[in-house]
């Protein structure tokens, strides 16, 4: 991890090996969302910064992936892109991008956008909205969208 000033940079690697009980590795089932045999593995890597210029912060973070499942190995392509611009004090606009990128021999990649805004009403206590839409190119998928608005209190 760095981080110095305006610039922060982090990179994580994550890897699964599962097996049998008392192999010591992990046992079967689901991770991830995936549901893993004996002998598949899942592996992950993930570079992800962030630059902060007066009012502006845009962030970035890239993943690649790596699974065997069932002796079949796929991989795939992951970003995600955010930006946030603080209007004043109290305000700030956000908006976000994320790509999921097809996996190897499947149709499945989608994407994400949201776009909100952030009022603070006090030091504690925010309100927000949000609205964000899904485009998924995965076999009989359905393409959300969704508008939220909120309170945060934070303790």
């Amino acid at each position: 991890m760095y981080n110095q000033g305006p610039i922060y940079v982090t990179l994580a690697y994550d890897s699964a090996t599962f097996g049998s009980t008392g192999s010591g590795d992990l046992g079967a089932g689901t991770y991830n969302g995936i549901t893993f045999a004996s002998g598949d593995k899942s592996t992950d890597v993930k570079v992800g910064g962030s630059y902060a210029m007066d009012a502006f912060l845009v962030n970035a973070v890239i993943e690649k992936t790596a699974n065997t499942l069932l002796g079949v190995d796929t991989k795939g392509t992951n970003v995600y892109l955010a930006a946030k611009f603080n209007v004043n004090e109290t305000d700030a606009v956000k908006a976000a991008y994320t790509k999921r990128g097809a996996t190897t021999g499947a149709t499945n990649d989608a994407s994400q956008y949201a776009i909100g805004y952030d009022h603070a009403m006090g030091k504690n206590t925010s309100v927000y909205a949000l609205y964000t839409k899904v485009t998924d190119n995965a076999p009989a998928a359905a393409d959300p969208s969704i508008t939220s608005v909120g309170l945060k209190y934070s303790f």
